[in-house]
């Protein structure tokens, strides 16, 4: 008997849990102008976020891969692929910037 309750508990769960993922993420989107100057913006906090953090000064030199992730009206989450200048070697970095309103916040890998 307890193995039912403990089954069912278990497809309730992971049913409810699956829902609610749904819900959070909403639309992946791979944006086909990187160049556009909302995304620049979000490139340019995120090179300010790195020197605060990092205390790098890097120059932003080109985006090269940008996704968007739509999690609500107001939120979105841009995960950024930027080839900037360190002095004068080049540098690959990843940054993961979340929009809210008008808001940015980030974090890099």
């Amino acid at each position: 008997m307890r193995t039912h309750y403990f089954i069912l508990l278990s497809l309730l769960f992971l049913s409810l849990s699956s829902l609610v993922a749904s819900d959070i993420v909403s639309d992946l989107t791979v944006i086909k102008k990187p160049n556009d100057a909302h995304v620049k913006d979000i490139a340019n906090f995120a090179m300010a976020e790195h020197y605060k953090q990092y205390g790098e000064k890097l120059e932003l030199k080109s985006i090269v891969k940008v996704t968007m992730t739509k999690f609500d009206v107001n939120e979105d989450e841009y995960d950024l692929r930027v080839m900037t200048l360190y002095g004068p070697f080049k540098k690959s970095i990843e940054a993961v910037v979340r929009e809210k309103t008008s808001l940015f916040t980030s974090s890099f890998g």
